[in-house]
């Protein structure tokens, strides 16, 4: 039998800073039980063949996309956006009676991106209830439980922290995911 989920840690690798105008191009969605083991996961490329790419280069230097190599397994915007709203229906207990509580690192940066070029629905689809490691970080350095020199991104975060990203490193959507649910898993001393 599958455990209950109860979180849904996620990230997005996009074409640049603005969620209304630049392409999402990867997201990766983790379903999580009340001990933050993974119960089922999704992984997603995307790409809108209406509109195209739009990108900075300073972005693609950042999460290292390839778009050519992308292109080649990215699947359309409307279908991520159907895959998406399976895996959290699936996921959710009591047809969303019992919605996901969501994890990530800049919580909002990322779901802006997702509402704005993916699933408009989205947080409507999650609880309304947050847990952003960014935040709580900030909480943590300001009550003197962490160094205050601990920085703000994820990389400087987990290197303070000893937790290492895997092979893909940081600025990849699924590796950015793994490191913040071992962040929170350190903060809650698991």
């Amino acid at each position: 039998m599958m455990p209950n989920p109860r979180y849904i840690a996620f990230d997005t690798e996009t074409g640049g800073l603005d969620p209304k105008k630049h392409s999402l191009l990867t997201a990766y969605f983790v379903a999580l039980d009340n001990k933050l083991n993974i119960v089922d996961e999704l992984e997603l490329a995307v790409k809108d063949s209406e509109n195209g790419y739009i990108v900075t280069a300073s972005a693609l230097a950042v999460n290292k996309i390839n778009l050519i190599k992308h292109d080649e397994v990215a699947i359309e915007k409307k279908e991520a956006a159907n895959r998406l709203k399976f895996f959290i229906e699936r996921m959710t207990e009591m047809n969303g009676g019992n919605k996901l509580i969501p994890i990530a690192h800049n919580i909002e940066f990322d779901m802006n991106f997702i509402n704005n070029q993916l699933l408009s629905n989205f947080t409507k689809l999650i609880s309304h209830r947050k847990m952003c490691t960014s935040v709580i970080t900030r909480f943590l350095s300001l009550s003197e439980e962490i160094p205050k020199n601990v920085g703000g991104s994820l990389s400087k975060i987990a290197k303070r922290m000893g937790i290492k990203f895997n092979k893909d490193g940081p600025h990849n959507a699924k590796s950015d995911v793994e490191v913040t649910v071992k962040l929170l898993k350190a903060y809650l001393g698991w």
